[in-house]
């Protein structure tokens, strides 16, 4: 039997403001792993804002005191 891993990856380019669309992606997908990429989150921000109960979270926000950046880039 083969068995298949489904992935969705999105950018989303600041999670922020785009909550709304990026839980309706999430909730509609029926996807195995879920990979975001630019959320510009803070560490912060709690995941239950933008995942599921049911997702295992794995994050590594920016560290902005080291980068001097706050969004981007």
């Amino acid at each position: 039997t083969i068995q298949t891993l489904d992935i969705h990856y999105q950018n989303t380019r600041g999670l922020r403001l785009k909550s709304s669309a990026f839980m309706r992606n999430v909730l509609l997908s029926c996807s195995d792993v879920m990979c975001s990429t630019e959320t510009w989150l803070c560490a912060g921000t709690s995941d239950n804002n933008y995942f599921p109960p049911n997702y295992v979270v794995f994050r590594q926000d920016r560290d902005y005191a080291r980068t001097g950046m706050k969004f981007g880039g």
